[in-house]
């Protein structure tokens, strides 16, 4: 596409979105060795069930499901959580964690639980990778798409803008008014 920077990449992005619908088909972004695909992504939300439509502070599940085409037993597993502008918010690894996956099987599924979703009220993009001895086995940039729509996680139940920050983190405050500043 020819145009100005901006346009472009909302457009790219936007294409990416849109592939997540068949992620696992056919999808010519998808890269790696193929000793193991990703055969599909699901998002869990508090209760287990599958959703689209999230709430910041609940309880939330990435499933991601997989074909062993190799007899390969190790792998390590990646999602990355991309906001509406294609930035990188969060990632999350097994080896980062030290999660050892070394009990492959033929088929399966890897889970990522995360007990207090951070995200501010927006859409989400989550690529998925998975690593064996140090090489790609499968890469989908554009494995799901979900949406942050309400927000728990501050106990008055507000939630900053998502252009103002791409995560939530819990804070505190405290003031005295008595005291000098130093």
């Amino acid at each position: 596409m020819d145009g100005e920077t901006p346009e472009v990449v909302k457009e790219y992005l936007s294409y990416l979105s849109d592939g997540a619908k068949a992620a696992f088909e056919n999808n010519p972004e998808r890269s790696g060795n193929g000793w193991l695909r990703l055969t599909g992504a699901r998002v869990l939300d508090r209760r287990g069930q599958p959703a689209r439509h999230l709430i910041a502070g609940e309880p939330v599940s990435f499933e991601f499901t997989y074909l062993n085409r190799s007899a390969k037993k190790n792998a390590d597993v990646n999602a990355t959580i991309y906001n509406h502008l294609g930035i990188a918010v969060t990632n999350f690894s097994t080896a980062i964690n030290q999660f050892m996956i070394d009990d492959l099987g033929s088929q399966g599924k890897f889970v990522c639980r995360i007990p207090n979703l951070p995200l501010p009220i927006g859409q989400y993009r989550v690529a998925a990778a998975v690593q064996m001895e140090g090489m790609s086995a499968d890469l989908i940039p554009n494995a799901l798409v979900f949406d942050v729509v309400s927000s728990i996680f501050y106990k008055n139940g507000r939630c900053p803008r998502i252009n103002y920050c791409a995560c939530m983190v819990e804070n505190e405050w405290q003031h005295d008014a008595s005291e000098a500043v130093k």
